[in-house]
């Protein structure tokens, strides 16, 4: 399992890379960690800012039910995303 960090300030501190070091050697992505992962990476900024924003409100326009309903919900969100919107998606 790989831990991935955003580049938030506080994911940068010595005490969380520490915390990480001890619980995921060699398996975390942010600054100063085994892997590198800029933090404005074009790889994730569409994902984070754009598409879990639209599979969001469409998953959670109506409670759910059943942790089954909430993973039939978010499957159905995704395959609603046509692949001309995830084209548009990297500039």
């Amino acid at each position: 399992m790989w831990l991935q960090l955003d580049g938030a300030p506080a994911h940068f501190s010595v005490t969380v890379r520490h915390h990480l070091n001890e619980h995921f050697p060699n398996a975390w992505i942010g600054r100063q960690g085994p892997t590198a992962w800029p933090p404005r990476s074009a790889d994730l900024t569409p994902m984070d800012y754009f598409l879990w924003r639209v599979v969001k409100s469409d998953v959670y326009r109506v409670p759910a039910t059943t942790r089954e309903d909430m993973v039939e919900r978010i499957q159905q969100s995704f395959q609603r995303i046509s692949p001309l919107v995830l084209s548009n998606l990297y500039f």
